[in-house]
């Protein structure tokens, strides 16, 4: 848990809060993730950061309404730090995705009733 500790005392939730303030830098931020996830130390957690990215452009685009800013900032920030090379253990190290995969689980897990919510909205969206 030493790199969540570092990962919540680092600027990664301040580089979420200012980049949440500009969408197009958002979008900068979701291509850079869908690059990441081709990585070949990603395909166990393809899924949950295709879930990740997906929230936060629904957020984005306005068309989910019922989130936590808090959560919102926590994504936004794991997922800064996925698309980041140079962050606690750099990604060209052997090993370097280790933290990564790392932040993706500790957020999924943390954000668990959030994440259910974003999908039952999802399921009555597509019914509807």
């Amino acid at each position: 848990m030493d790199i969540i500790r570092k990962f919540l005392k680092s600027s990664w939730l301040k580089r979420a809060a200012l980049l949440l303030k500009d969408p197009s830098k958002v979008r900068i931020l979701l291509q850079k993730l869908r690059v990441c996830m081709t990585k070949k130390g990603f395909h166990s957690i393809k899924e949950e950061l295709s879930m990740l990215a997906n929230y936060v452009k629904d957020i984005v685009s306005g068309a989910y309404k019922e989130y936590n800013r808090t959560n919102l900032l926590l994504v936004v920030a794991a997922l800064i730090y996925i698309v980041t090379p140079l962050d606690f253990i750099p990604d060209f190290i052997i090993g370097g995705l280790i933290d990564d995969v790392a932040v993706i689980g500790w957020i999924i897990n943390k954000l668990h009733d959030e994440f259910v919510r974003y999908k039952e909205w999802i399921v009555q969206k597509n019914n509807l």
